[in-house]
């Protein structure tokens, strides 16, 4: 049998028997375990007289572990593990930006952190106080197709504060044809208070979604599974009202 008189890295050993090792075994042994990608080593003299029955890759820091150094089919999924320092600093840099709410200083702050169903709940609301107001006869809803009825009309109702605080940057979603809604309202919210309350109708968000150049994007599954769920947000939104689908709310 050759002795070789490299060194081979000690991370990964779980077990060891009193055989010689083969030059097979040595070389797949390499592979596995890159010289530079681990940082405890040991002489290959201590390796000759014995057989490797068992690995795994556990090094705490793994800083420079690279995926590509092991065919896929030989990788170890980790899970259990931190990540190396700089992909964990990365992922908590992520959770600390998107703590940052814009509009704390305003009376919308904490809308940020509520689940959805919270923030829909607390748009309609809103919307409805509005409504009733200025006015307007606001009853509760006759099924789940719609939010309120308003003036005698089924009407959807739709709330978004500016994504970032960025302006006129809103999200409208889960919008549907199969609903039973005749129209639906629109109230975004600037950070500097200079907000936007519009209402569509319909028919109007049929013929968009219906034709060949609209402005609505299917929400769930995308263009493929063509699910009757839509949406619209960012600068597409606020081109609702150039195209006269979003309608101003004294033409109510």
């Amino acid at each position: 049998m050759t002795s070789t008189k490299e060194t081979y890295p000690l991370n990964g050993i779980a077990g060891l028997v009193n055989r010689d090792i083969t030059e097979e075994g040595v070389e797949r042994y390499k592979a596995r375990y890159r010289g530079d990608q681990v940082d405890a080593w040991i002489p290959a003299s201590r390796l000759d007289p014995v057989h490797i029955i068992n690995y795994r890759v556990k090094c705490a820091e793994r800083k420079k572990y690279k995926k590509e150094s092991v065919p896929p089919e030989k990788r170890i999924i980790d899970y259990q593990n931190p990540l190396p320092d700089e992909r964990e600093e990365q992922l908590s840099n992520y959770i600390a930006d998107n703590l940052i709410d814009p509009f704390e200083q305003t009376i919308f702050k904490g809308y940020k952190y509520v689940d959805p169903k919270q923030k829909g709940g607390y748009g309609e609301r809103r919307i409805s106080h509005i409504m009733e107001y200025s006015g307007h006869d606001v009853k509760a809803p006759v099924n789940t197709g719609h939010d309120r009825i308003l003036d005698k009309i089924k009407t959807e109702l739709k709330f978004s504060l500016a994504c970032k605080g960025k302006p006129d940057s809103f999200t409208l979603n889960h919008v549907s044809k199969g609903k039973d809604w005749d129209r639906l309202i629109f109230l975004g919210i600037n950070l500097d208070m200079d907000n936007r309350m519009y209402w569509m109708s319909k028919e109007a968000f049929i013929a968009d979604v219906d034709s060949d150049n609209m402005s609505f994007g299917y929400q769930q599954g995308g263009k493929k599974l063509k699910n009757d769920d839509y949406m619209i947000s960012g600068s597409k939104l606020m081109g609702l009202v150039a195209k006269g689908i979003f309608r101003p709310m004294d033409e109510w």
